[in-house]
């Protein structure tokens, strides 16, 4: 009797690590697939071929302005 308990309680956690295993290579292949299609289709900024971002310095104030009190 207690043989065959131990027997059908070993089957089940036989079971029980497959399930576990499957569901984890599920939840892996997920995050990879996500983690492809965020970084395959966000926009780039600046996009490619624009290094830099330019800004205007022709209009900072005349010089008694920036002088302070």
């Amino acid at each position: 009797m207690e043989g065959t308990l131990e027997h059908a309680r070993l089957q089940q956690e036989k079971l029980n690590r497959r399930q576990a295993a499957a569901l984890s290579a599920l939840l892996f292949v997920t995050v990879l697939v996500v983690c492809f299609f965020l970084t395959a289709f966000t926009t780039q900024e600046p996009p490619p071929g624009e290094q830099f971002v330019a800004v205007g310095f022709a209009d900072l104030g005349s010089t008694e302005e920036a002088g302070g009190d």
